[in-house]
């Protein structure tokens, strides 16, 4: 038999049940209607004169309650209104300890909410539908909720190792297109992956370099070790802030920099070849995958294709563009540091000086870029730098979600969400039977216990600031499916598999 009291966790609440109903039908997800009030009496003495203050009214307040099973939780605790006639002094009961402030959601609730979108990757419109409450009301709680615990939690007192990385997030013609992506390289080198500290909106030096100052001289002081891409304002940042730390160019980008020139060849001797982009049946374009291959990844039959294609003296510059991408892996690729460094460093020197690929303009250009940073690309070889082998662009290739925070990651469980950029609050699909959502078409409070942290946390995470990193977390999976979905209007199911 159903007991609200002992498994909806009541007691530890404070609050002692009074009656309860289920509303929706007995072969489907429900509503359940837990009536409830107080259980002590404490407040009834006057804080002022200590009398035994009378009841002078009630109301009931809706609070969504964490699930049971299927069914949506809804409390309705009655709130009682005191008047001290002897001081003509009035005052409510006290509900912090059962729903902050005036949030529509109950303490466990947001709790609830917040480990399910951050650690069980769940969409925020699968949580709206479970609680049977508004889009909004989840996501505005889930969001205030994490930036209060992120505050509190200690995220950069072990940070030894970052990894500095653009991110496209916004794909629109308005507002800032990047986001600069900060990762903690230090797990690395104890065999864990490395984790996403925050993420700050625009791409540049300055952005960069107002961040690792906002962290104070104590963090500055610990990073020794900087992975980064070729961009010249990362370098910039980071000698004006921390002008100690080795900086180092990940493998990852110094592999995409030769790619890159490769598939500029390529695309080159097409149009020269034909006066227009390759398209299927050229025999260029149906060897770009082969070309972007590795070696020992590649067939029998990529090779006797690309053999067949470097055969032809029109082709020279990208038979020594794919020798020049594939001398980059192999150097990444060798057991010994030492050697690869050597072969790294003959290969800038070859891509430089007035060997085999003078006359490429497209090597000339990846040998400048190269020799510039060459010290920052053979630093890889050091050993306190060997936990840059990292994939930052797999932590900055965070998907954009279709709620305000998409898909949380978690390393706070620490690490930080984002607020999707334009995404208005979506409502839940109600059932007929059981009324609209708590909280549809109301203004939405929740988490915050005082004005003074309100207003911190609207500022910090308003939907406008596509970059503050709240719950530094971020799972980087696409589409996440509910198990429960309730009917639509019409009668008919509703998929079960949010975007």
């Amino acid at each position: 038999m159903f007991d609200p009291q002992r498994f909806l966790g009541l007691d530890e609440m404070g609050l002692r049940v009074l009656s309860w109903r289920r509303l929706g039908r007995p072969d489907g997800p429900g509503l359940r209607q837990i009536r409830c009030e107080p259980d002590s009496h404490d407040a009834r003495w006057c804080p002022s004169c200590g009398a035994y203050a009378r009841v002078r009214s009630s109301w009931l307040r809706t609070l969504a309650h964490v699930p049971y099973g299927d069914d949506a939780v809804h409390l309705l605790v009655r709130v009682r209104r005191y008047e001290c006639v002897p001081c003509s002094r009035s005052w409510s009961d006290d509900l912090e300890a059962v729903g902050a402030g005036r949030g529509v959601l109950s303490v466990p609730a947001v709790m609830w909410a917040l480990r399910r979108v951050c650690l069980d990757s769940m969409t925020v419109s699968a949580c709206a539908r479970l609680l049977h409450v508004a889009w909004a009301v989840v996501d505005r709680a889930v969001r205030e909720r994490g930036m209060l615990l992120l505050e509190q939690a200690d995220r950069f007192s072990s940070v030894r190792a970052i990894g500095v990385d653009e991110h496209v997030w916004r794909h629109g013609a308005f507002g800032d297109r990047y986001v600069t992506v900060i990762v903690d390289l230090t797990p690395r080198c104890d065999g864990r992956p490395a984790r996403l500290l925050d993420m700050v909106p625009g791409r540049s030096a300055q952005v960069l370099r107002e961040w690792m100052q906002a962290r104070g001289g104590e963090f500055t002081r610990r990073v020794g070790v900087v992975a980064m891409d070729a961009f010249a304002g990362w370098k910039q940042a980071v000698e004006s802030v921390v002008p100690h730390a080795v900086e180092v160019i990940d493998p990852f980008h110094v592999v995409q920099l030769a790619a890159a020139r490769v598939t500029k060849v390529r695309c080159r001797l097409q149009r020269d070849a034909t006066g227009r982009r390759g398209v299927k049946g050229d025999r260029l374009y149906d060897c770009r995958r082969a070309l972007l291959t590795s070696d020992e990844y590649l067939g029998a039959r990529g090779r006797a294709r690309l053999m067949a294609l470097f055969a032809i003296q029109a082709n020279r510059d990208l038979m020594l563009a794919h020798d020049a991408y594939q001398r980059v892996i192999h150097a990444y690729r060798c057991d010994d540091r030492r050697r690869g460094e050597r072969m790294m460093r003959e290969l800038i020197d070859d891509l430089t000086g007035p060997g085999r690929y003078k006359g490429c303009r497209e090597l000339a250009s990846l040998g400048r870029v190269l020799k510039r940073r060459m010290r920052d690309i053979l630093a890889l070889s050091r050993p306190r730098c060997t936990s840059c082998h990292t994939a930052i662009p797999a932590a900055a290739s965070i998907p954009r979600a279709t709620s305000t925070i998409s898909q949380y990651t978690i390393a706070f469980i620490p690490g930080a969400p984002i607020a999707a950029p334009g995404s208005a609050g979506r409502p839940s699909t109600p059932s007929p039977e059981l009324g609209p959502p708590v909280g549809a078409g109301c203004p939405v409070t929740n988490a915050a216990t005082s004005p003074a942290e309100r207003s911190s946390i609207d500022k910090a995470a308003s939907p406008a600031m596509p970059a503050r990193a709240m719950l530094t977390i971020w799972s980087f999976g696409g589409r996440f499916c509910t198990s429960s979905p309730l009917p639509l209007r019409d009668g008919t199911r509703q998929a079960s598999r949010d975007s």
